[in-house]
């Protein structure tokens, strides 16, 4: 309802530009798909027509997100691949790190799982680099559910136990969701039988 009140109350196409953005943001969270990419596309032409490249990419780095979730793997990975370059050569890291999760996300749903956990850990490098906690926090609970698909259960672990004090530390609901895969990652792990140990000699 904010979001909305935002658009409305914009004064001037700049506002209205980068109110539209976030609430394509909302939306794409809450996977309302059509209506983000509709709003998506006049704050994405806005961006060009006034030269902001920062907002550019993040908005197209939005779109991907919203393409992927509606299975359009191959134009989410052209939309990415474009916020990826644009945020890197305006020097918006955070966009760029958004980009590179959104990137992560579609290889993985392609099934690409080894270029999936190498596009994000550069976003969780790029946030953790600017100082980013909260998305730092939130890649990292990303990371660490694919590495328990992926059976690497002591990194899973030891990234759920980070995103767990990050988010934990900011005060936010998504904690919970951390402390619920790192209490199933111990009890994955303690229920492993120990290594055999070595041979006794004849």
């Amino acid at each position: 309802r904010a979001c909305r009140r935002s658009v409305e109350l914009a004064l001037d196409p700049l506002n209205r530009m980068t109110s539209l953005g976030i609430l394509s943001l909302t939306l794409v969270e809450r996977r309302e798909t059509d209506e983000a990419l509709q709003h998506l596309a006049e704050a994405i032409a806005q961006a060009v027509q006034f030269r902001i490249p920062q907002m550019h990419g993040l908005f197209l780095a939005f779109r991907a997100e919203a393409e992927r979730l509606r299975g359009q793997l191959d134009t989410a990975r052209t939309s990415a691949a474009a916020a990826q370059s644009t945020t890197h050569e305006a020097g918006y890291r955070y966009g760029e790190g958004w980009a590179q999760r959104v990137a992560a996300r579609i290889e993985h749903a392609a099934g690409d799982r080894a270029a999936a956990l190498q596009h994000i850990a550069r976003a969780l490098h790029t946030f953790d680099g600017m100082g980013a906690p909260y998305e730092a926090a939130r890649t990292r609970l990303e990371q660490a559910l694919w590495l328990e698909q992926d059976g690497q259960l002591a990194a899973a672990l030891a990234g759920a136990e980070a995103a767990d004090e990050g988010l934990s530390a900011l005060g936010l609901p998504l904690a919970a969701a951390a402390r619920a895969c790192r209490a199933r990652l111990q009890a994955g792990l303690s229920a492993r039988p120990a290594p055999a140990g070595p041979a006794a000699p004849r």
